[in-house]
């Protein structure tokens, strides 16, 4: 299966705007250049992996959330965007998110 380089370079944008970031951060933050962030963005060019794991780090979202369209055996979309909220979140907000996750399982 290819890498949906489109899609990726559409996950890198949305996250570096949610995280209020310009490109220029960013590239600065993962000690690239702004060109090659664009570059990706824009899906021009093929980032490394350790680049795509800088990215991830700094956008706080893991891999398969930037590479979702590309793999095979996908997670349900909500998994993957609750995973994605609570990444962002403290560690005390992640807990409590969970306990009320498992409130709402054992009510229903």
């Amino acid at each position: 299966m290819e890498v949906d380089y489109v899609s990726l370079g559409k996950r890198v944008r949305k996250e570096r705007k949610r995280n209020g970031m310009t490109q220029e951060e960013l590239a600065e933050k993962v000690s690239i250049s702004i060109k090659h962030i664009g570059s990706i963005e824009r899906a021009e060019s093929i980032p490394s992996v350790q680049v795509l794991v800088a990215l991830a780090n700094e956008l706080k979202v893991t891999l398969d959330y930037l590479l979702y369209d590309s793999l095979s055996q996908r997670q349900k979309v909500y998994e993957t965007q609750i995973l994605g909220i609570i990444q962002k979140e403290s560690e005390e907000f992640s807990k409590h998110i969970l306990g009320y996750i498992q409130f709402l399982l054992e009510e229903r």
